[in-house]
């Protein structure tokens, strides 16, 4: 007589503690420090000694192994609803857990970037949203488990930190700015200084009278102007006559 053991499988593997206070960088983050427990069982397992595993842990899902390969997963939830029924517990009891995995699952693997990670988490559908995911090593060996919940704090934190880069690259630009606008107004209190205020008489003898007026109109287009400074034009007026005797 062939008797299956069952038992949970605890990989008690020392977890990494990731720092999510901002800022966080996505390039710094380890997934395997995201992982919140490791529980699995065989394939040959019992739905009793599954719903055991359930009853004496926390966690809402459990690994299905077929000796160290990963089939899939099972929830607590479809555990219950399948032995909870009137005959649920005598006609499924017995029966191995791999007859029951999950119909959806989400697989990452470890070198998945944390960006593609949250893409693929978040266009999940509604029914199974909130499903733990597994994390698998690059040959699909199993890890881990890693929580929804866990994965909206990595995006908040990764949220806060661009926020506050914003915030932080918003006020190096408005200082420069500020900085900016005092050289500009400098610079224009000294180029108005340096306009002509005064010009020579036309012509250059002193007591005939000036057959010419000069005048100018400096309108730049911002707060300084450019490297031309142009005579706008002049004025004709009628010159004085003086008859002599």
């Amino acid at each position: 007589m062939f008797v299956h053991a069952t038992a949970q499988l605890q990989k008690e593997a020392s977890f990494l503690t990731l720092d999510l206070r901002p800022p966080v960088r996505a390039e710094s983050i380890d997934l395997r420090a995201l992982v919140s427990h490791c529980t699995a069982t065989q394939s040959v397992a019992s739905m009793e000694s599954v719903s055991e595993i359930f009853k004496n842990g926390i966690a809402n899902f459990v690994a299905i192994l077929d000796g160290e390969r990963l089939l899939g997963m099972c929830s607590r939830q479809e555990t219950a609803a399948l032995l909870g029924g009137r005959y649920g517990f005598s006609l499924w009891a017995r029966k191995p857990i791999e007859q029951h995995l999950c119909k959806q699952e989400t697989r990452i693997k470890i070198t998945m970037p944390i960006g593609d990670v949250l893409r693929a988490v978040f266009a999940r559908p509604d029914k199974n949203f909130y499903d733990d995911v597994l994390l698998v090593d690059e040959s699909g060996g199993f890890l881990g488990f890693i929580a929804t919940e866990t994965l909206f704090k990595v995006l908040n934190a990764l949220l806060l930190t661009n926020i506050r880069e914003l915030e932080e690259r918003d006020r190096v630009i408005r200082l420069k700015n500020e900085q900016m606008e005092t050289d500009l107004r400098m610079a224009t209190e000294l180029q108005q200084a340096l306009m002509p205020n005064a010009y020579p008489s036309f012509p250059s003898e002193s007591k005939r009278v000036t057959a010419l007026r000069f005048y100018h109109r400096y309108l730049p287009a911002s707060m300084m102007g450019g490297d031309f400074f142009i005579s706008h034009g002049f004025q004709t007026i009628q010159p004085v006559f003086v008859s002599a005797t």
